[in-house]
């Protein structure tokens, strides 16, 4: 299964690049988490944050190896390696911002069994 990730340049109000990459790598140039990361960007793009400008300048294709301790039905970020390392108890899922194509139809079946079982 080929994933396609998303290559970021981020600018400051300069037009100096700051960072470029992936989200992760754009985190580690710019030091913060690559969640601090999604929600600067999130808010940059809606215009909410002037700062930085980012952008999306290309998009990497990267063949996904299917995993061989993923069951089906089974969440694979639990034998990922990019996964917690302790499971919490009552946590369904925890992907990184790189979703593998495991975890892409575990959420679509979790989610379309949710639907089928509470649909009124």
């Amino acid at each position: 299964m080929v994933i396609k990730r998303k290559i970021y340049q981020v600018k400051n109000q300069n037009g100096e690049v700051i960072a470029h990459g992936t989200v992760t790598a754009c985190a580690e140039q710019m030091g913060m988490s690559p969640a601090a990361f999604a929600n600067l960007r999130g808010n940059c793009m809606a215009g909410r944050n002037t700062q930085y400008v980012i952008e999306i300048i290309g998009v990497e294709e990267i063949q996904d190896k299917p995993s061989t301790t993923w069951k089906y039905g089974e969440n694979p970020c639990k034998c990922c390696a990019k996964g917690p390392k302790v499971w919490p108890e009552h946590l369904v899922s925890c992907a990184c911002e790189e979703h593998c194509g495991h975890w892409m139809s575990w959420w679509r079946d979790y989610w379309g069994r949710l639907h089928e079982k509470y649909k009124k």
